[in-house]
């Protein structure tokens, strides 16, 4: 397993292992710190369309495989000013991956914690569920909020909002897992906390509406509701689940790369960061990629 990417990376490979376009930084992500920038709306929208059209010279599938829009932060505190249509969200980012790759965006979250414009992302994508590959809801136990009221307040308006997405089948063109939900509630909790995590979930279904019967098979579908042991050992496979440097694009054009040892920035042979580029793509062939995209 390497511990850096290699020196020099074509920009055609990136595109065939892209797994990231940023609209919120993953920078400083090592240190806790939050997010500090966003791309604007317009800016992702332009990479996206030159990704797919990269794609296309590419020979590559349509729909694409999943592009997340954040690495390690939450999508729903994505937003953006524009110019006519007020403040965008993360159901705006929504439209763009269905547009221009093909699939709706996938979303892993904490809950709006109240925030108007997470709840207005959340409504949008109920009303317009092809924006929304899949939304997960993620429940910590014993994490920093654990254990207020208002925590459970403002989960439970969250699933109100939320619910209808189990009535519809996750939304991945390229997923061989059956029988999985647009919505899935995660509850992520200790070894010796699954009982306060169970009886926690069923407050909170009962409290977001759900009659007593429909909580208790709710709570017991697996596909709607997922309880997840942490543990200090790492689940097996975790390490093969990044066999491969995977790329991606910050919100300021900077490209990084993943792998299970951690994140590394692309650098051009001066030793500055590589930024992403429109590839050039006249007289494009699939088996020159490397050569047509060039060196930036």
């Amino acid at each position: 397993m390497p511990e850096q990417p290699p020196p020099y990376v074509p920009l055609g490979d990136v595109v065939r292992q892209l797994d990231y376009v940023c609209a919120i930084a993953p920078s400083d992500h090592d240190r806790g710190r939050k997010p500090t920038k966003r791309a604007p709306l317009a800016v992702i929208e332009q990479r996206l369309a030159e990704l797919a059209l990269a794609r296309l010279h590419l020979g590559l599938p349509f729909p694409a495989p999943t592009v997340l829009c954040t690495l390690g932060q939450d999508p729903l505190e994505y937003w953006s000013a524009t110019v006519n249509d007020g403040d965008a969200t993360c159901a705006d980012l929504g439209r763009l991956w269905r547009c221009h790759l093909g699939h709706g965006l996938t979303v892993v979250s904490a809950g709006s914690k109240g925030r108007e414009q997470a709840r207005t992302a959340m409504t949008a994508f109920v009303a317009m569920p092809a924006l929304l590959s899949r939304f997960t809801l993620r429940i910590l136990v014993n994490g920093p909020e654990w254990g207020t009221q208002l925590y459970m307040k403002n989960l439970a308006a969250d699933l109100s909002v939320l619910r209808p997405l189990w009535g519809l089948p996750a939304h991945d063109p390229h997923s061989m897992v059956p029988l999985s939900r647009r919505l899935l509630v995660e509850v992520v909790h200790g070894q010796q906390s699954g009982n306060m995590a169970r009886t926690f979930v069923n407050d909170l279904l009962r409290q977001a509406g759900l009659s007593a019967p429909a909580m208790l098979a709710t709570a017991a579908d697996t596909a709607k509701v997922r309880f997840v042991t942490t543990s200090r050992t790492p689940a097996a496979g975790k390490e093969t689940a990044l066999s491969q440097w995977r790329y991606g694009i910050r919100p300021d054009g900077t490209l990084f790369a993943v792998v299970a040892g951690g994140i590394h920035s692309l650098l051009t042979p001066g030793g500055e960061p590589r930024t992403w580029r429109a590839p050039a793509t006249q007289n494009f062939h699939a088996a020159e990629a490397g050569r047509a995209f060039g060196r930036v």
